[in-house]
């Protein structure tokens, strides 16, 4: 639960600066176009737009302006609207998705019980944290392996030309107790759509790719170890390799990996695809 939007939790208040488009005006934060919609009046906006400051623009709106007579029935809605726009923006998409399912509570000492909740009393609606919570899950249920996170399942993306590939792939299949992993080929359409929506550039990254996360993604043995620990039998212990420095035993995976074709040949026939496996390959389930 993140109980207040202080701290390490800042970007969460609607003061955070972010530039934003709205109604034909560019606002410095979330606060300021919210105030501008209170009143029709072009030079109350134009002065929201203008001012950075969301106290001054806070303070001001209490003396420019007639509040107009619908604002309790369309606030929540604008305000919907404004967060949606603010998550437009990819760096702070990404640490809305990064607070995973955690309640978001605009916890506040200001007694202000109808956006958020007061610290004090713990009493409040918490409309916004609501809102922030509804914009998440939006944005989640948009990405293209919601369905598969939401399940808590671990997708690999693998090389489809690759012998030891292939083998790697057949030995999670036959050890996989939880039916925990999901499989696409990098060079299929839904993996260069998984790489797009990560920013991975496996041009330059010759590597397996691990993702059990909406933004991070594990590569070379951090992958192999995240593969280890959902596999049954006794392929958990593998993880003891863990102590070796992670510069040693990336070198030796870049090492086999760069010679993965060289050693291990190209594959000449695609796998056979069996109705007990089909639902495990994106590239068939898609």
């Amino acid at each position: 639960m993140i109980k207040e939007f202080q701290g390490k939790y800042r970007w969460l208040s609607n003061f955070w600066p972010v530039q934003m488009e709205y109604k034909g005006r560019v606002f410095h934060n979330v606060e300021n176009a919210f105030h501008s919609e209170k009143s029709d009046d072009k030079a109350f906006k134009n002065f929201c737009a203008s001012e950075s400051n969301p106290r001054i623009v806070k303070k001001k709106q209490r003396e420019m302006i007639k509040l107009r007579s619908d604002w309790e029935e369309v606030k929540e809605d604008i305000m919907l609207e404004l967060t949606r726009i603010k998550y437009q923006n990819p760096e702070l998409q990404r640490k809305l998705f990064e607070t995973g399912n955690q309640y978001l509570q605009e916890g506040n000492y200001w007694n202000d019980i109808f956006w958020g909740v007061n610290i004090k009393t713990g009493k409040g609606e918490n409309r916004f944290g609501k809102i922030l919570m509804k914009v998440r899950e939006e944005i989640q249920q948009s990405h293209i392996l919601h369905k598969y996170l939401k399940q808590k399942k671990k997708i690999v993306l693998f090389d489809g030309e690759c012998n030891l590939c292939d083998w790697s792939v057949q030995l999670l299949l036959k050890n996989d107790p939880n039916d925990t992993f999901r499989f696409a080929s990098l060079q299929s359409d839904i993996g260069q759509k998984i790489q797009d929506q990560y920013g991975i550039d496996n041009s330059t990254m010759k590597s397996v790719i691990l993702i059990d996360d909406y933004t991070k993604y594990k590569s070379k043995t951090s992958a192999i170890f995240s593969m280890t620990r959902s596999m049954g039998k006794l392929w958990p212990l593998f993880n003891i390799f863990w102590i070796v420095p992670k510069f040693i035993r990336d070198a030796v995976y870049t090492w086999v990996s760069k010679n993965r074709y060289s050693w291990f040949g190209k594959m000449n026939t695609c796998m056979v695809m069996t109705d007990e496996i089909r639902h495990k390959f994106l590239d068939y389930h898609e």
